[in-house]
């Protein structure tokens, strides 16, 4: 029979591991995590190449090409990370910080950056002249995806897999 004290410490040792568990199972489905590039359904681009990508996301294009604003839409948390990081070769934080900055200098309108993809989503469906990005489990008829560099999301060379 073991001692209490040993027993205390065999418990500590399987919550370490279980919370290890936790963590990589998480990272690992954060890295699976598949980020798709959404506009409003009416919007007539079906296709961005990744240098358009950056420009509108850097927010140095305000305008879609039928002449409608771009309203910028972002999202909080670990698909925004990997969306920045991809897409824009930053942080999410910076490219938050970027935004703020075209805001003051009245280049942009202000982004809503919002705390789930859901939000993101209705927003972009009710905004034209929307964009944002979500994980591509969340995406539904109210939204288009664009490809990006002509390439669909769940193919291969795929810019945000």
């Amino acid at each position: 029979m073991r001692s209490k004290k040993e027993r205390n410490r065999m418990r500590t040792k399987m919550f370490v591991l279980l919370g290890l568990l936790f963590v990589l199972s998480v990272s690992t489905y954060v890295s699976a995590q598949t980020v798709v590039v959404i506009v409003n359904a009416g919007n007539r681009i079906t296709d961005l190449s990744n240098a358009d990508l950056k420009t509108m996301f850097k927010a140095e294009k305000a305008d879609w090409s039928d002449g409608k604003k771009v309203f910028l839409t972002g999202l909080e948390g670990p698909v925004a990370e990997k969306f920045a990081k991809m897409a824009l070769g930053l942080s999410a934080k910076k490219m938050n910080k970027m935004w703020l900055t075209k805001v003051f200098q009245g280049v942009i309108e202000s982004p809503q950056v919002l705390a789930n993809g859901a939000a993101v989503k209705q927003h972009v469906a009710n905004m034209p002249g929307g964009i944002g990005f979500i994980d591509a489990t969340e995406v539904d008829a109210s939204v288009k995806i664009l490809t990006i560099d002509g390439k669909k999301y769940d193919g291969a060379g795929y810019l945000l897999k």
